[in-house]
């Protein structure tokens, strides 16, 4: 459960192991467990409190629903294409470049509808720079993959970055070739 996660990182110093995680103070600790038990709360507990149960599953299930769709998109498109779903390197860097695209760059509406996860390629490089900077490396990290010869995969918006991936998982649906069978 993911509002457990926050728990494991601070009693380890880390996410997931790997990522480190600043322990929090005492009191900045009890002021964010606070806002996950309002948070659970207010989403799972009061609805069916408050409404009949039809109103309160709505109420439980649509936020979650929406979010959950929307980091789906903004996840998929941005993995999920012919260029970057088998993409692999031994190398940390280059493989989180390779295994990315961004799209939109430089318009307000993809960065601000998906959080700054249009910028996918810096958001893996640098995971703890909050996404409001980003844009500010970006530049940097498409002159060295030029400098180095590592493909950085851009594509212009929604649009576009939508139907790479539509037409990925269009092609991955086609039944291969096989050898003595007819089609």
């Amino acid at each position: 459960m993911q509002v457990l996660s926050d728990v494991r990182a601070n009693l380890k110093g880390a996410y997931n192991n790997v990522v480190p995680y600043a322990k929090l103070d005492p009191a900045r600790l009890y002021a964010h467990f606070l806002g996950r038990i309002l948070y659970v709360f207010s989403l799972f507990v009061w609805p069916y409190l408050a409404f009949p149960f039809w109103k309160a599953l709505i109420w439980a299930v649509v936020p979650i629903a929406t979010f959950s769709w929307s980091f789906m998109l903004n996840s998929q498109i941005n993995h999920l294409t012919e260029n970057c779903a088998h993409a692999s390197s031994p190398h940390f860097l280059k493989h989180q470049v390779i295994t990315a695209q961004d799209f939109g760059e430089g318009r307000w509406w993809p960065t601000f509808f998906s959080g700054g996860l249009n910028m996918q390629v810096e958001h893996h490089m640098f995971p703890c720079v909050n996404h409001c900077h980003l844009k500010s490396l970006q530049p940097e990290v498409k002159a060295l993959c030029e400098k180095h010869d590592v493909p950085y995969y851009m594509v212009s918006g929604y649009r576009e970055a939508l139907r790479t991936h539509l037409k990925h998982t269009e092609e991955m649906g086609v039944r291969p070739f096989s050898v003595g069978h007819e089609h």
